[in-house]
């Protein structure tokens, strides 16, 4: 398996209200939607243990399915604008351990080499934010923060 990368993509409407929520650590970029496919979605049965209709996929390489279905303009026209949430690094993960070097930034990423990743961490009240605007759309893992030299837990910057 290749590198895995966790991207956040968001509406128009919910960029204005990010741009607006005081939080920090993230720029917007446009996302260019070259390939856009038409699915129904929406009409799936989603506790079905099959898809709706048969699928020719090898389960080894997804991505390749979405990529052999056509490009739809009017579905990506109906989509909207999206954007990404740009986000960097702004501390550093030590095995075993936690987050270490954490600079209190509200929304960032953290590089696993270990699994040629990386993984979105957000503030605890980067996480209330969220699950008071969009409760239905999130989920949260706790994580611990640690000292970098002795392992031991240590509180947020900007708690």
């Amino acid at each position: 398996m290749g590198r895995m990368i966790w991207e956040v993509i968001v509406t128009d409407d919910f960029k204005q209200l990010l741009a607006n929520s005081g939080l920090t650590g993230f720029t917007f970029r446009p996302v260019i939607k070259r390939h856009i496919i038409a699915m129904q979605w929406e009409n799936w049965v989603l506790t079905a243990t099959e898809p709706p209709e048969p699928i020719d996929v090898d389960l080894e390489n997804v991505p390749a399915y979405f990529l052999s279905l056509p490009h739809s303009p009017e579905t990506a026209e109906q989509m909207g604008q999206l954007w990404e949430v740009s986000l960097t690094e702004h501390a550093r993960w030590k095995w075993h351990a936690g987050i270490i070097e954490w600079d209190g930034t509200d929304w960032f990423r953290v590089k696993d080499p270990r699994w040629d990743t990386d993984y979105i961490f957000v503030s605890e009240r980067a996480k209330t934010w969220l699950q008071e605007t969009i409760a239905e759309w999130v989920t949260f893992t706790p994580h611990r923060l640690v000292d970098a030299d002795t392992n031991n837990e240590v509180t947020a910057p900007n708690a």
